[in-house]
C-alpha cells in the first residue's frame, strides 16, 4: 500500500509539478539506506529522449551550499586561522565595517540609516543574525536599492554584490541572507585559497567526492565546446507557474504562497538559467553543484563526525544550537526567528524546514535546529537537536544524530514561497523516520515511473 508521501509524489509528477528527483537517506551504521529516484532530469519539450533522474545526476543545490561552507569555516577555525567570535570588521572583512543599519524608511521611501557599532562575527554570519538580508526580497533593501539607483544582485565579487545595509544590529534579530557568502570569503582570505579549491582539498577528496564544483556553467560550456557532453549528466532547473499560464490561457506568475487549490502549478524548464550570473567568485551561500549521492556523503560525514574532515569538537560546534538564552547569540535573535517563522506564511514555507509551525527552533552554524522532539507515532520521532536546511531548488536535508539518521530531498524546481513541494518534503521527512524504524538493517529503494 502506498504511503501518503508516495501518493502525493505521484500526484505531483502526473500534474507536471515535479518532473523528477531523488529522495535519499542513510544511517550512521551503514546498514540502512533509502533511495527513491523518479522521473526525468529535464522538463524541456525540446529534448526527445529525456534522461532518467538518478542519484548521480548533477544538481544545483542552491542554499544547501551553506552546509559545505560552514564545514569549511570550521576547518579554518580549527586550524587557528580565524575565530568564531572575532569582530570581522576589524580583521579579515573590513568591508563589513562600512555597512550601516537601516533604521526605517520614511514617508518618501528614503531609507534612514545609522552607523553600526556592534561586532559582526562568523557566528552571526552563519546563523543569519548579522542583519544582512537578500536585496531581491527584503523590502527595506529593495527601497534602499531604489533610492540609490543601484541594481540588486549584481556585481562580480561578494563585496560588490552583497554589500547592503544591515536590517538590525548584529546579534539582535534574525533575517535570512547573504551571511554564508561572506563566510566563504573569510575562508578564502584566511586560507589563501579560493573556496572551491579549499573544499576540494579539505573536504571533497577525503569523502571521495569528485563532481562537486562552483563552476557548473563554465564546465558545461567547456564540455559542449569539446564535444564531451553526457546526456542527462546535469539536471535542468525548472520554475513553477500556474497551470492556466502553462496552457496559454494567460494569467500572471504567482510567486507567493500557493492557496489550497486543486489546480497544481506546472514546472517549466529554465534553459540556460544562472541564478548567480555575473558572479566571478564562488558563492558560499548558493553556488555549489554536486550529485545527490555526493551530498549524502557530506551529510554522513556530519552525522558520524568523520575525523578525516574535522575533529569531534568542531563537529559538535557545527550543529550545536547557537541562538537563545545563555547561548552565544542571545534571546533577542531567538525571539525574532521564532516570531517570524510562526507568524509569516512565506518564511515558514521557505525556512521552517517542514517542522511543525508551533515548534520552537534555534539555529546552528549549519542550519535550523529543532528545540523539541517531533513525535510521529508508534515509536518514530524526529529528535530534539535535529538540524535541517534547504535550497531554492526544492532541496532539503536533515541530520539527526540521536537517531543516527540523515537524508536529502533533491528535486530541481524553484519553489520559493509555494507549498506543493514543501508539503511533499514534509511528508517525506516524517516517512523516512518511520521507514528507518521499520527497516533499520535494510537497503530500501523505489523507482517510480519515468515520464
Amino acid at each position: 500500500m502506498a504511503t501518503e508521501f508516495e501518493t502525493k509524489l505521484n500526484e505531483l509528477q502526473e500534474a507536471g509539478t515535479l518532473p523528477g528527483g531523488v529522495y535519499i537517506a542513510a544511517d550512521a551504521s551503514g546498514r540502512f539506506t533509502y533511495t527513491h529516484q523518479f522521473g526525468v532530469s529535464t522538463a524541456s519539450p525540446t529534448v526527445n529522449r529525456k534522461p532518467a533522474f538518478t542519484p548521480d545526476t548533477r544538481l544545483v543545490v542552491a542554499s544547501c551550499t551553506k552546509l559545505s561552507t560552514a564545514v569549511a569555516v570550521m576547518k579554518v577555525v580549527e586550524a587557528g586561522m580565524v575565530t568564531l567570535d572575532e569582530d570581522l570588521r576589524k580583521t579579515i572583512l573590513p568591508e563589513l565595517g562600512e555597512l550601516q543599519i537601516i533604521e526605517s524608511i520614511d514617508q518618501n521611501g528614503v531609507p534612514v540609516l545609522k552607523p553600526n557599532d556592534h561586532p559582526i562575527t562568523l557566528r552571526h554570519l552563519l546563523t543569519h543574525t548579522s542583519g544582512l538580508g537578500y536585496d531581491l526580497v527584503d523590502p527595506p533593501l529593495m527601497a534602499w536599492r531604489a533610492h540609490t539607483g543601484t541594481l540588486p544582485w549584481t556585481g562580480p565579487t561578494i563585496p560588490a554584490r552583497m554589500s547592503v545595509p544591515l536590517q538590525f544590529a548584529p546579534g539582535t534579530g534574525w533575517r535570512y541572507g547573504v551571511g554564508a557568502d561572506w563566510a566563504g570569503l573569510v575562508v578564502e582570505r584566511a586560507s589563501g585559497q579560493e573556496l572551491d579549491h579549499f573544499l576540494q582539498e579539505n573536504v571533497w577528496k577525503k569523502l571521495g567526492v569528485t563532481k562537486a564544483t562552483f563552476w557548473r556553467h563554465r564546465i558545461q560550456k567547456e564540455q559542449a565546446a569539446a564535444g564531451h557532453e553526457v546526456e542527462g549528466e546535469w539536471a535542468e532547473e525548472a520554475m513553477l507557474i500556474p497551470p492556466q499560464a502553462a496552457g496559454g490561457a494567460g494569467g500572471g506568475l504567482d510567486m507567493g504562497v500557493a492557496t489550497k487549490s486543486d489546480a497544481l502549478p506546472v514546472a517549466v524548464p529554465l534553459q540556460g538559467f544562472d541564478m548567480l550570473g555575473g558572479l566571478e567568485k564562488p558563492s558560499g551561500g548558493g553556488g555549489l553543484s554536486c550529485t545527490a549521492a555526493e551530498y549524502l556523503a557530506l551529510l554522513k560525514a556530519v552525522l558520524t563526525k568523520d575525523p578525516s574532515v574535522l575533529g569531534e569538537t568542531s563537529w559538535d560546534e557545527l550543529l550545536m544550537p547557537q541562538v537563545g538564552e545563555g547561548r552565544p547569540v542571545g534571546i533577542e535573535a531567538w525571539n525574532s526567528l521564532n516570531r517570524t517563522l510562526k507568524e509569516d506564511d512565506q518564511w515558514d514555507v521557505n525556512c521552517g524546514m517542514n517542522l511543525p509551525r508551533s515548534m520552537n527552533k534555534s539555529l546552528s552554524l549549519a542550519g535550523l535546529v529543532s528545540e523539541d522532539v517531533f513525535e510521529l507515532g508508534n515509536g518514530a520521532k524526529i529528535s530534539k537537536g535535529t538540524v535541517l536546511w534547504g535550497g531554492m531548488t526544492g532541496m532539503t536535508w536533515f541530520v539527526d544524530r540521536e537517531n543516527g539518521l540523515c537524508g536529502l530531498a533533491a528535486p530541481q524546481v524553484f519553489t520559493f514561497g509555494q507549498r506543493p513541494l514543501h508539503d511533499l518534503n514534509a511528508l517525506w521527512l516524517q516517512q523516512i523516520f518511520k521507514w528507518h524504524r521499520d527497516h533499520k538493517d535494510q537497503a530500501v529503494s523505489a523507482l517510480s515511473r519515468q515520464a
